[in-house]
């Protein structure tokens, strides 16, 4: 038996109970790996999901998670020649949850993590850099020398973006809404930072883009309140690609015709297995070099998955990602 968090129904962060369940539910199919998990990231679309208010819901019950650091205990035996029993990895989505002590994942979605990140950092890969990796180069043609703006920085995708545009050798602009969440994205590699709560922060990022006529490429973390003020910013071609959203807005699409601005969706279920193995790629080789340095914001122990939950909805600014720690398994795979 294994301990893992299981949703029986939908509704607050109470839902989120703490089950036991048998190991042989996990043995790996084709093109599959077991991984012993030791640190789990929360990533704020599963407090959407959980509550019910997502457009695609899992089956119930469900264990959530998609992001997880471990060991791997079996694979399968196509596999087997990728990856090995006993090696380090860190997953970009699951098939069984990843919040739970046993994880049950496709290889495409398992990668190697090296030996100079821990497992909580490895917690803060998945998701939020691939998602990074996706926003800037695939749907950003991000490209040496632009000016970047990392509108909402502080989070985990925003920091990520931060030290990923830096090695890109771009010109970062970063916003947060509080001073540490600004202070960690200067350490992140944020030429300058900016206060999105102070009412002059857009005329104060014109003044500093003037000489490149405007924002070669937005990331946007909050369109429903930014869109407008990105378009305004963006210089002629310029491009905005929106990673986060939470409602609608009443836009007026003249804003982008003037200067021929665009505006892409950013969807991490798009991209193919080559994508993924050229993202993963580029991630170890920064985290290696040292060159991306993962940053946990709170930790919690699985048990307390509600509160992390909790903590995501509740907290009044971004400092990094929230992540799971999990307890050892201490078992046998037949």
């Amino acid at each position: 038996m294994y301990n893992c968090i299981r949703v029986s129904q939908f509704g607050p962060s109470s839902v989120l109970q703490m089950a036991s369940a048998d190991v042989s539910s996990l043995s790996p199919g084709p093109g599959q790996v077991l991984i012993k998990a030791l640190a789990a990231g929360v990533n704020p679309v599963e407090t959407y999901i959980r509550s019910g208010q997502y457009a695609t819901l899992p089956k119930l019950p469900y264990t959530p998670g998609s992001d997880c650091a471990g060991e791997v205990v079996a694979v399968s035996k196509d596999v087997s020649k990728r990856l090995k029993t006993g090696e380090r990895v860190y997953t970009m989505g699951t098939v069984s949850g990843s919040y739970a002590q046993l994880v049950l994942a496709s290889q495409s979605n398992t990668f190697r993590l090296p030996d100079n990140v821990s497992w909580l950092e490895g917690a803060c890969l998945g998701v939020p850099a691939f998602t990074a990796l996706r926003a800037l180069r695939t749907c950003g043609g991000a490209r040496a020398g632009q000016t970047v703006l990392i509108h909402g920085a502080s989070g985990a995708v925003g920091l990520l973006c931060c030290q990923l545009a830096a090695n890109l050798g771009m010109r970062v602009l970063a916003t947060a809404g509080s001073p540490e969440g600004r202070q960690l994205a200067l350490d992140c590699g944020a030429n300058m930072a900016f206060d999105h709560h102070d009412p002059d922060y857009a005329d104060a990022i014109a003044v500093e883009t003037a000489d490149t006529d405007g924002v070669h490429l937005t990331v946007e973390m909050l369109a429903n309140v930014n869109l407008a003020t990105d378009c305004r910013l963006a210089s002629p071609s310029g491009r905005i690609v929106i990673v986060g959203n939470r409602g609608s807005l009443n836009f007026n699409p003249r804003l982008t015709m003037s200067k021929e601005v665009s505006v892409t969706g950013v969807f991490l279920r798009r991209s193919t297995d080559v994508e993924l193995a050229e993202y993963a790629k580029l991630i170890s080789g920064m985290l290696k070099a040292r060159q991306l340095r993962p940053t946990v914001d709170r930790q919690f122990p699985l048990a307390e998955a509600a509160a992390a939950h909790d903590f995501v909805i509740n907290r009044s600014a971004s400092l990094g990602r929230v992540v799971l720690k999990i307890d050892e398994w201490v078992g046998q795979i037949d």
